[in-house]
């Protein structure tokens, strides 16, 4: 992806449009003069909040968390189920996916497995605090987490994936979302690529989608934004957040899918409905081929009480 450094005027982001900028990213040193720092995003965090969740989340990620998020997985005091799979892909010679298999492992075993083979881990919440609810995700390359939370009537989706390995191609990848049941989208859906490149800098891209723009996909139950990798990043999270309301009983899914053949094109990553059926039980491409030039990572998914 060409780093775009044209500075645009701020209302253009209720048009649709995207915007890329210079930052820093978060780390322990911007606590040494002040308690509470500003992320990316423009969340509030302080030293306490960051140094329990660099426990678990690399510096760019939690750069990237909003302060739903950060509130979110710091009082959830739920408990977790693990599940190790061992997944097997199988492409032809132009580096294509033809079909994958998974198989249930022990914890022992994932630990055993070579660099050349793939774990997943799920974590699903099994009790949590009331209006705030999070689930993971994780394999060797990728940590997907959905957050949820309430606020009044309204209930507040974030999709967060942070890349733990670069992957070797990066072209269009799809973030996205969809909803079963009687939730009723309400606005607000904003998509984030923050990056390191590998000068040193950090790059931040914005992604405002109420207008509609080339990259995003509508649906009735779902959204989903197509993001261009950064070619020179080393570090890469992405996200995307959305208001929802009528959401009670129903079930929020979260998927990210890599392109992992270099041949997808901005109009084949857009080309998909949402359905449970899908990838990650969420997208589904209007052809084979397409779908067989994405990764197929599962999803994660939480039935709101």
């Amino acid at each position: 992806m060409k780093n775009i450094n044209t500075y645009l005027p701020m209302f253009l982001l209720c048009f649709g449009t995207m915007l890329a900028t210079k930052v820093n990213a978060l780390s322990i040193e911007d606590f040494n003069k002040n308690e509470v720092v500003k992320t990316s995003v423009s969340a509030t965090i302080t030293k306490e909040e960051y140094l329990k969740l660099k426990e678990n989340y690399s510096d760019l990620l939690i750069d990237t968390f909003t302060r739903d998020s950060i509130d979110v997985i710091l009082n959830d005091e739920g408990d977790f189920v693990e599940e190790y799979i061992a997944t097997t892909t199988y492409t032809d010679r132009f580096g294509n996916i033809i079909s994958t298999q998974e198989e249930n492992i022990t914890k022992e075993e994932a630990e055993l497995i070579s660099n050349g083979e793939d774990y997943q881990v799920r974590n699903e919440i099994i009790d949590a605090l009331p209006y705030a609810w999070n689930v993971d995700y994780k394999t060797t390359y990728k940590h997907l987490l959905m957050t949820i939370s309430k606020d009044s009537d309204l209930y507040v989706v974030n999709v967060y994936n942070d890349w733990l390995k670069m992957p070797k191609v990066k072209k269009y990848d799809v973030i996205a979302s969809r909803w079963e049941g009687n939730a009723i989208y309400k606005g607000g859906i904003e998509g984030v690529q923050n990056v390191k490149l590998k000068d040193g800098r950090n790059d931040f891209s914005m992604y405002n989608l109420e207008a509609g723009f080339d990259h995003i996909v509508f649906g009735s139950k779902g959204v989903g934004i197509s993001m261009n990798l950064y070619d020179d990043a080393t570090e890469i999270v992405n996200s995307m957040s959305y208001y929802l309301s009528n959401a009670s009983k129903s079930k929020i899914i979260g998927t990210y899918q890599h392109a992992s053949n270099s041949t997808i094109t901005l109009a084949e990553s857009t080309s998909y409905s949402f359905t449970a059926n899908g990838l990650g039980g969420c997208i589904l491409f209007k052809t084979t081929a397409i779908n067989n030039k994405y990764d197929g990572m599962k999803g994660v998914y939480y039935i709101l009480p």
